[in-house]
């Protein structure tokens, strides 16, 4: 008996094994030569109900009906073509009631033996008692088993998106020049209250040029040279004190006041 119908998937393990099932050909027809030509039943049928005087019956249309249906069955790798052709006749004889020599045997003038037709003519019966799938049964069953794969695929897909996630957070935190949410900002301000350097943006990286730093200092000092020489001695005393103040020392140029050094 042949195997219970069961419903197949066309997913990846159905396209792997059609590929192996390729592949397995592939390596016979090679191992065969691409020789693969025989000798076909259909016409031996019409030769041998010639041999019997019988080609123009009703007999000859039924041996052809079984002859198309034994390709639905394994039996031309199985059996010479001169054995099918005669399990057919054999069979559309038993089914119209019509006599054949039986002793000897009408199949041995075809050198063809009586265990061979009687297999090929089982394998027929066996293919007509074959009971027809349920479509309703088979679309019942193909909905539980794409349904668990739906379940299996979203599982795999959530298990796959969490180790991504958790093994990309330390190379964020490392390749990202933000400070971390739980470290304290860092006081750059000096003991007197003044700045030491200005606010930087987070996400910028470009350090300060120094350049521009002391262009400043130097027009400030210029603009002090100026303003000292248009004032008095007393008043020239202190912009020299907050000059020495802002450069931490005395500036080229520049007298120290003995008053403020007391």
């Amino acid at each position: 008996m042949a195997r219970p119908f069961t419903p197949v998937l066309l997913d990846q393990s159905y396209i792997n094994l059609k590929n192996q099932v390729i592949k397995a050909e592939r390596r016979i027809l090679k191992e065969l030569g691409f020789c693969v030509h025989g000798k076909h039943p259909h016409k031996l049928v019409i030769c041998y109900l010639q041999t019997l005087g019988l080609e123009k019956s009703e007999l000859a249309q039924i041996s052809w009906n079984y002859m198309n249906d034994v390709l639905r069955t394994d039996v031309f790798v199985r059996y010479f073509p001169e054995a099918v052709a005669c399990a057919c006749i054999f069979l559309a004889a038993r089914k119209l009631g019509i006599p054949l020599p039986r002793y000897p045997p009408w199949w041995e003038m075809f050198n063809v033996d009586e265990e061979s037709v009687h297999e090929i003519a089982l394998c027929l019966q066996r293919l007509y008692v074959r009971s027809k799938p349920d479509v309703s049964a088979l679309e019942l069953r193909l909905a539980e088993i794409r349904k668990k794969q739906a379940e299996a695929r979203e599982v795999a897909l959530a298990s796959s998106a969490a180790s991504r996630s958790l093994n990309s957070r330390p190379l964020d935190d490392a390749s990202s020049g933000n400070p971390s949410p739980s470290k304290a900002p860092v006081d750059n301000s000096k003991p007197d209250g003044s700045s030491r350097a200005a606010a930087v943006s987070p996400t910028s990286t470009a350090k300060p040029d120094p350049s521009l730093n002391l262009n400043t200092l130097a027009a400030h000092l210029s603009d002090l040279k100026g303003s000292r020489s248009r004032r008095s001695p007393e008043e020239n005393r202190k912009p020299a004190t907050d000059i020495n103040l802002l450069n931490g020392g005395v500036q080229p140029g520049l007298k120290e006041d003995p008053d403020d050094i007391r």
